[in-house]
């Protein structure tokens, strides 16, 4: 099986598929020999159309030397709720996604609020990343926090990131 992480980061970081690799492969660790995870990036939410082509590249790739593997695309998203959100892309990430078929996972408000349980300066967000994984961080997280459903809340620190693993893990067979 085939699940291709979506995120907004840039390339030359990685810090937000390190939290989500982490999470994966702790937590998901029996099902972990029969995932391949990838990874798109995105550079920034609002590049999420324009990368269409290189999630679907990635997928027909997979599925051509694995045939009949069952996939799935997951865009991993902030909601950077606050002064900074802005509540209609969300939306259109929202449908686009809806649309084309791909699971929608939303940290509220970043990926660092839900996984340190803090907000983190961008000049610290790669340092705050390679310590989480490294020192195995991972297995303490209250995974409560990670089952959140509803997208469209005031409750910081959420995310349905495991709601959204569970139900792929269980379609997986």
């Amino acid at each position: 099986m085939q699940i291709v992480i979506v995120v907004e980061g840039k390339r030359s970081s990685d810090i937000d598929y390190q939290y989500i690799r982490s999470f994966v492969k702790t937590i998901y660790s029996k099902q972990d020999r029969r995932v391949k995870l990838d990874c798109i990036r995105l550079n920034s939410k609002t590049r999420l159309e324009a990368n269409q082509k290189k999630i679907e590249e990635k997928r027909k790739s997979y599925a051509f030397m694995n045939k009949g593997e069952k996939q799935f695309v997951v865009c991993c998203l902030d909601t950077d709720a606050g002064k900074t959100g802005d509540p209609e892309q969300n939306k259109r990430c929202e449908e686009f996604c809806r649309k084309n078929d791909y699971r929608l996972v939303w940290f509220h408000r970043d990926i660092e609020e839900v996984f340190l349980g803090k907000r983190v300066r961008d000049n610290q967000k790669a340092k705050e990343a390679k310590n989480f994984v490294s020192q195995g961080k991972v297995k303490a997280l209250n995974l409560q926090f990670f089952s959140k459903v509803e997208i469209h809340s005031n409750n910081y620190g959420r995310t349905n990131l495991k709601a959204v693993l569970d139900e792929i893990m269980k379609n997986a067979g």
